[in-house]
């Protein structure tokens, strides 16, 4: 295997793996109280972030939505 293709399957692991964990930290972000996800998101707010951290906003972000429509 060339070294250009042994890169390829490096980057293709590296973010299937990415997606694994985001995928576990949706499951955990349910199983959060409603108040965990607003502390979550008032904390990641107030702060300067990384892209990881971004991400993870915008995943609490959209479950507190979620929760507030269904409360409706």
């Amino acid at each position: 295997m060339s070294w250009r293709r042994s890169n390829w399957w490096n980057i293709v692991d590296g973010r299937r793996e990415h997606i694994v964990n985001l995928i576990m930290l949706e499951k955990e972000i349910e199983d959060m109280s409603t108040d965990e996800i607003r502390k979550l998101i008032n904390y990641l707010e107030e702060k300067e972030r990384t892209i990881d951290e971004n991400i993870i906003l915008n995943l609490l972000k959209n479950e507190l939505n979620e929760r507030e429509r269904e409360e409706k």
